[in-house]
């Protein structure tokens, strides 16, 4: 046996061996700087080093944050585990059976073991990426699946996963709000600096993963599209509109200018924004400086943007009626608030001047100097 052979794991088909992939670009995108990644590791993947004890069959678990365009790709390979990968913001696209699906946030796809697929057509993009792979022992056709023990799974659920991976190559499978927080709550044990993760803690959001792939297959719902993604589809098309009107670059913009254009709140939009393109919109580098100056001057075109009426009336309509209320709410309570004082003070001046009117020995011209000084009140008052 070869020396690589040795080291990297192989899969004998009846015409040809093949060797999982070490993702060598990734590696030295990584070690470049040109993304921030961090990833735990058994055998010969990039990253820290695990114990043989700790999570076995745990190939690789760990997160790239590509913040510009990449110039390289992790081009057409295999990897000896099943490999879930999650689209945490921005965006990519991932090629499986000969088809490339492209991934927004909030998109997964799960691969078979030994099938081939790449990762980034023509590149990698701008993007937060989540992976993980578990070995599962295959190393010839027609081998069983042998997961490893701390997957939980009941051998039914664990044969349901397996017919779902292998016919799972065609597209992506969009989770609900719902259904994403294992994996953001994965990225944030990934992203914990002061020590390693918890890999207890790792080892239940993985089988809570493999709990969310069969609950969105069973509820049948997986692919209609929620609030959240309207509302990200309602920025994508803005997005694509300001790429094809290149006479926008004359104006400049702010960010509720261009929330007001989408018809949605500021804070939403900023959200949708940062997660379609993996930066916020006072950040400059590189290529995603064009982008922004040209972004930053689009909401202020007054013709309409093309967003599907079915988008634009639901949310534009309901956003402005929100704001509306809330820009006249402090104001109500503000007036509500005032009309008691007001018409106290007035009966107090009325019954001051009846007093003074009253007594013999008050100038006249005192009294005209409080009649003046109470119809200067009634006029602020009215106007």
């Amino acid at each position: 046996m070869s020396k690589k052979s040795a080291q990297t794991p192989c899969y004998y088909s009846e015409d040809a061996v093949y060797y999982a992939s070490a993702c060598a670009p990734m590696r030295r995108a990584a070690a470049d700087g040109r993304v921030e990644l961090r990833a735990f590791t058994h055998g010969h993947y990039f990253g820290e080093s695990l114990p043989d004890d700790l999570l076995p069959g745990l190939c690789t678990v760990g997160y790239w944050n590509a913040r510009t365009e990449q110039n390289w790709t992790l081009d057409w390979h295999r990897n000896e585990g099943v490999e879930l990968n999650f689209q945490a913001s921005g965006s990519g696209a991932i090629s499986m059976s000969g088809r490339e699906i492209l991934l927004k946030p909030g998109d997964m796809t799960i691969t078979r073991p030994w099938a081939l697929h790449r990762f980034g057509v023509p590149n990698v993009r701008r993007g937060v990426r989540v992976w993980a792979m578990i070995d599962l022992q295959i190393s010839a056709p027609n081998s069983p699946w042998v997961w490893p023990s701390w997957i939980v799974l009941t051998d039914a659920d664990k044969k349901r996963v397996e017919s779902i991976a292998l016919n799972g190559d065609e597209s992506a499978l969009s989770l609900s709000k719902k259904r994403v927080e294992p994996w953001k709550e994965l990225l944030k044990e990934l992203k914990k600096e002061s020590a390693r993760p918890n890999f207890s803690r790792v080892a239940i959001l993985l089988n809570e993963i493999f709990y969310v792939i069969l609950e969105a297959n069973d509820a049948g719902d997986a692919f209609h599209p929620s609030e959240e993604s309207l509302t990200r589809r309602i920025v994508q098309d803005f997005l694509l509109d300001f790429e094809a009107r290149p006479s926008s670059l004359r104006h400049r913009w702010t960010v509720p200018q261009m929330a007001r254009k989408c018809g949605m709140s500021p804070a939403n939009f900023f959200l949708r924004f940062h997660e379609l393109t993996n930066a916020s919109h006072q950040k400059s580098d590189g290529t995603s400086r064009r982008r922004r100056d040209s972004f930053d001057r689009v909401a202020r075109r007054r013709s309409r943007i093309r967003v599907e009426p079915i988008f634009r009336d639901r949310f534009q309509k309901t956003c402005r009626s929100n704001a509306v209320r809330i820009r006249r709410a402090p104001q109500k309570r503000r007036l509500k608030n005032f009309y008691p004082a007001a018409v106290s003070l007035i009966l107090f001046y009325c019954n001051v001047y009846v007093v003074i009117a009253r007594r013999d020995d008050v100038q006249n011209s005192l009294l005209d100097s409080f009649k003046r000084l109470f119809a200067c009140f009634l006029i602020k008052f009215f106007l």
